[in-house]
């Protein structure tokens, strides 16, 4: 950081972070571009035994919602992961989907076999796009 009393212009240095910081459990960094992205780790406990065709699904997360406004949809990367049972994730279809700029998708585990105990799984977002 740097603080020099008066107006500092410079060039050929290529894009520069305007803000960053924590806010909702989310951590975001903005660039002078108007690129923007924002990540965070979601515990999500749910048991996987609703029969679905021949899959079992979990109770979908809440929306998440994003620590500021993205001017269009983002790009959203989410992964999971569990120390003890497998899974994989499906988000909700559009209706359910991504909100607009606003909030994440609504996410599904699902798994081959059911699993009746409540398991705690980890959702890794990232989500990149405009701010501005």
């Amino acid at each position: 950081y740097f603080d020099f009393g008066w107006k500092l212009k410079a060039s050929g240095g290529g894009d520069v972070v305007v803000e960053q910081g924590e806010k909702n459990g989310w951590t975001y960094r903005k660039w002078d571009s108007g690129v923007a992205e924002c990540w965070k780790i979601l515990e999500h406990s749910t048991t996987v035994a609703t029969q679905w065709g021949s899959l079992y699904v979990g109770n979908a997360t809440a929306r998440q919602n994003y620590p500021f406004a993205f001017t269009s949809k983002p790009v959203e990367v989410v992964s999971i992961t569990s120390g003890s049972e497998m899974g994989f994730l499906y988000p909700e279809r559009n209706g359910n989907g991504v909100n607009g700029g606003y909030a994440s998708a609504r996410y599904n585990v699902c798994a081959l076999s059911a699993i009746t105990t409540a398991v705690t799984y980890y959702f890794n977002f990232h989500v990149t796009g405009k701010w501005k």
